[in-house]
């Protein structure tokens, strides 16, 4: 149920995307998780709508468009799965991943020291931070990935932004089970 909302719920996207010229070439969509309440999966919606918005701007788009070579086929993998007691949800792509100077320089601005539980690329969980120099119709105002830190901590867990061993980058959230999907 919740990746079929899902998938309706992002329609808008492909418009986007056809004015942007990418189209999705693979999209996984795994729902491996049990017993989510109706409240756990609205709070899932919402990361998967900023966590693919995301991806598709930062990862593809706008990369695109500065001339840094971007495929035009849009890959996104999204994974909501049982670990033990923890609920575990990841938005991953195949874009062009992180810029590490960038993240570096965020960081200073920021005055970001990652805790031992956080790398330095979480500094793109905070509130009007992010590495687009431009606002799109999806993304770019620095509060998207500020709202999935949100609603982490709401559902008792926390988020966490990775880069992609396969290319691209990784947003996880995980939570722990709630006694009544138990």
């Amino acid at each position: 149920v919740l990746l079929g909302a899902q998938f309706s719920a992002i329609s808008s996207l492909f418009d986007y995307m056809d004015d942007q010229g990418v189209s999705i070439e693979r999209l996984v969509l795994q729902n491996q998780a049990t017993g989510l309440n109706d409240w756990e999966v609205s709070q899932m919606i919402g990361v998967i709508n900023h966590g693919v918005s995301n991806a598709i701007d930062h990862g593809y788009v706008n990369p695109r468009n500065k001339g840094i070579s971007s495929r035009s086929g849009i890959e996104l993998e999204v994974l909501l799965y049982d670990e033990g007691e923890t609920v575990v949800l990841e938005v991953r792509d195949r874009g062009v991943g992180l810029d590490d100077q960038v993240i570096d320089n965020l960081c200073r601005e920021k005055n970001f020291v990652p805790a031992s539980h956080q790398s330095r690329y979480d500094v793109l969980l905070l509130d009007q931070v992010s590495t687009s120099t431009s606002v799109s119709v999806i993304s770019g105002r620095g509060v998207g990935t500020a709202a999935v830190q949100s609603i982490a901590a709401d559902l008792g867990g926390e988020a966490h932004i990775l880069p992609n061993d396969l290319g691209g980058t990784i947003l996880k959230v995980s939570f722990p089970r709630t006694t009544s999907a138990a």
